[in-house]
């Protein structure tokens, strides 16, 4: 019996099999690639939405800090808020953010009737998924929301 003979009676193939493992190198690697590149999309798009929502909340409190009508307080001493002043500080805080977000609903709301003591904020943004927006044919990227509430409290 050769040598040949005993080797494949004893199931080694060692021989015949020497690099298959360097095939499947590749592969992996590619997998691993497209598994990182999804995991990146998805922290950016957390992110995103985060930053969304902490610029709605920072309008949100800017426009209750600063929209107080003062006239109105030194007059009778109610705590109202002035709409076009409450305007103004929003579009203060959007124009000096960086997260490119569009004002979708801005609303007055009172716990008391004829004056208005809070604000409900409305953004959309989009989210940016860098690499799946690559692919062909892939969705476009959906749009974020993110709404925040504040209300002016007098102490």
């Amino acid at each position: 019996m050769g040598e040949h003979d005993a080797a494949s009676a004893r199931g080694d193939h060692a021989g015949h099999e020497r690099g298959s493992a360097l095939l499947l190198m590749p592969a992996g690697v590619l997998i691993l690639l497209v598994l990182a590149a999804i995991a990146f999309d998805l922290a950016v798009g957390f992110q995103a939405k985060r930053a969304l929502l902490e610029l709605a909340d920072a309008a949100a409190n800017d426009a209750v800090g600063h929209g107080l009508d003062e006239a109105r307080l030194r007059a009778d001493g109610s705590s109202c808020l002035d709409a076009a002043r409450v305007r103004r500080s929003v579009a203060a805080t959007l124009a000096a953010s960086d997260v490119h977000a569009e004002l979708v609903e801005l609303r007055l709301s009172s716990a008391r009737t004829g004056c208005p003591d809070g604000v409900v904020i409305t953004l959309r943004g989009t989210r940016v998924a860098p690499f799946i927006a690559a692919v062909p044919g892939a969705n476009p990227p959906e749009p974020l929301i993110a709404s925040a509430r504040a209300t002016l409290v007098v102490r």
